[in-house]
């Protein structure tokens, strides 16, 4: 008999277990290592209540295991609450027998019961997820570049070390960030607290005229080059700033650290952040056709799932749909299965009339590229020029944009 539950404080050594053999990539394999783990996991169910773990059991045994996250997430300069599922895991012995989709689908069913009608993941299967109903979301740039194309900074430099003790400032900069950037979250305590306790992090902070923390870096140097310690790379691992100004001090820390590191890796979600460097190729001096340079890599990762439409609208009564007007039958396919909606938008209200007749103007196409256009990661014309959506009047496909394109795809930097 198996049934999906709640894991017990004394079951997480089966829940350590599980996560290892699944995730075995940057895990410590020696008995500390799996003691600190669950340490970390304890304080995880400690510190950040909106934290769940859940499992399926064979009788007393844990076959599988994920954990279930409530968080608040902007969309669209709104706070609205999000449901997040993470560290799915199936224990080796039990793979091949659906059990995965099993505890996905329970996922989407508790979130259903609270009312919270978006879905978030980060994948490690993206098709497998794309499959059952999850979207892309918008794309990561990776730069690593010499330190010496970085621009220096022109002002007072105002940069300083933070130690946990400034947990607090480093917060509050966080969260006005989060009230600028769609799609971003807040950080949990085992965040902060896994960013401070990696020995190898440093902390920078930005402080304005106030006095006050406007943004702040975390990055470690690491080695490159095994036979020669002076080769240097900064690896940026998080950045945080509220305007301009404030990325042009952080960026102009890091350019003064190039007689210690040749290069330095940054992540970041914007897409012409390559006009801030002098020179924006690649470290990799790769090239392509037609004198082409690399500038960067891209990364998918936070994927997303509407997995209650008429909900998910009540949730977002705010937004105006570009004060558009425009109505539309919409079919979303899931599988065998599909979901017909006929949508009204005028001046940039939105509802879903009750009516089986459709619309002059209908769309086709997959809940997984209907999530990702309802979230800003792309758009109804994208999504038809690869094929993917099926259109009664092609040419009206801009109305549809026009209303539910957003300035900025969703910025999600939040690891779970």
């Amino acid at each position: 008999m198996r049934e999906i539950r709640e894991i017990k404080i004394v079951e997480m050594d089966q829940y350590c277990e599980i996560a290892f053999h699944s995730y075995p990539s940057y895990k410590d394999f020696s008995d500390e290592g799996k003691k600190d783990f669950i340490r970390e996991m304890l304080f995880m169910r400690k510190h950040d209540p909106d934290i769940q773990f859940w499992g399926m059991f064979e009788g007393k045994k844990l076959i599988a295991q994920m954990r279930l996250l409530t968080f608040k997430m902007n969309f669209l300069n709104k706070t609205i609450q999000v449901g997040g599922l993470g560290s799915l895991a199936v224990h080796l012995m039990y793979k091949r027998q659906g059990i995965a989709r099993e505890m996905i689908d329970f996922c989407e069913e508790y979130f259903l019961d609270q009312k919270i009608p978006l879905v978030t993941l980060l994948p490690f299967s993206p098709p497998f997820y794309y499959n059952k109903g999850y979207g892309y979301g918008t794309k990561m740039n990776r730069y690593i570049v010499p330190t010496s194309v970085l621009p220096k900074y022109a002002g007072e430099n105002t940069c300083d070390f933070a130690t946990k003790k400034e947990i607090s400032k480093l917060k509050k900069a966080h969260s006005e960030m989060l009230h600028q950037t769609h799609g971003m979250a807040e950080k949990m305590a085992y965040e902060w607290e896994n960013n401070f306790a990696d020995p190898e992090n440093l902390f920078i902070k930005s402080v304005d005229q106030q006095g006050e923390t406007d943004g702040y870096a975390i990055f470690k140097f690491k080695s490159t080059d095994a036979d020669n310690y002076t080769k240097i790379q900064i690896l940026v691992r998080e950045l945080v700033y509220t305007n301009r100004e404030v990325l042009s001090k952080l960026i102009g820390f890091f350019a003064n650290q190039s007689d210690q590191a040749q290069t330095i890796e940054i992540k970041t979600y914007e897409e012409d952040f390559h006009y801030l460097f002098s020179n924006p190729l690649s470290c990799s001096e790769n090239a392509t056709e037609y004198g082409y340079f690399e500038t960067n890599t891209q990364y998918i990762g936070n994927m997303y799932k509407i997995i209650d439409l008429p909900l998910m609208l009540k949730h977002v009564t705010h937004r105006r749909y570009n004060n558009q007007s425009v109505c539309f039958t919409l079919t979303l396919q899931e599988g065998s299965s599909e979901q017909v909606y006929n949508i009204v938008i005028k001046e940039g209200d939105i509802e879903i009339k009750r009516t089986k007749e459709p619309f002059v103007l209908s769309v086709a196409l997959t809940l997984s590229d209907f999530s990702s256009i309802f979230v800003g990661a792309t758009t109804f014309g994208k999504i038809y020029a690869a094929g993917r959506l099926e259109c009664s009047d092609p040419n009206r496909i801009k109305s549809l944009d026009d209303a539910f394109s957003v300035e900025r795809g969703p910025v999600c930097w939040s690891d779970y």
